[in-house]
């Protein structure tokens, strides 16, 4: 339990300007096949995604920030439902054409695929937005403050401690 209050204490001691909100900011050190490139103009689509049975929405405003795209708040909650989350190939053997029983999905796939995220370069320290967002989060969520961590030193992990349990878990299982 001491580690993960030392975690804890550590994220929560993390001011804005500690995180990396853009990590792809930096040219990658190592090229990228064709393959990964050849639909990046996909890679911001709010849409859903459709593979033979599954179906699952692409939300890229969720990572936005990463890819150079002001993190805003994001939009309506979409349901894909229940009913097609329960839809495998083994309860529906008897469906030959996914194309048809996902019709409703792919019309949607082919209107909205060309609807990206919009590219917003409002900075980051906007305030208003920021305000925005927080008003958002507040009617949301319910935010419970926490008071900086008093007793920090005592769940700081030790040097010996993280040898002792970095040694473990690299030990194999007993079996009994």
């Amino acid at each position: 339990m001491g580690r993960y209050k030392a975690y804890i204490s550590e994220l929560d001691m993390l001011t804005y300007n500690q995180v990396n909100w853009r990590p792809y900011m930096v040219l990658r050190q190592f090229p990228l096949r064709n393959m990964c490139l050849r639909d990046q103009h996909l890679w911001s689509v709010h849409c859903p995604m459709i593979c033979f049975f599954a179906v699952e929405w692409h939300l890229p405003h969720r990572v936005s920030k990463q890819f150079r795209v002001q993190q805003r708040t994001p939009p309506d909650y979409v349901e894909t439902s229940v009913v097609l989350h329960r839809t495998s190939r083994q309860n529906n053997k008897n469906i030959t054409n996914w194309e048809d029983h996902h019709l409703m999905w792919v019309d949607m796939w082919s209107s909205q695929r060309n609807a990206r995220v919009e590219d917003d370069h409002t900075p980051d320290n906007d305030e208003g937005a920021y305000l925005r967002h927080l008003e958002w989060l507040r009617k949301e969520y319910r935010v419970i403050l926490k008071g900086a961590c008093a007793d920090c030193l005592e769940v700081m992990p030790s040097e010996a401690a993280d040898g002792a349990f970095n040694n473990s878990i690299r030990r194999p299982l007993e079996r009994t």
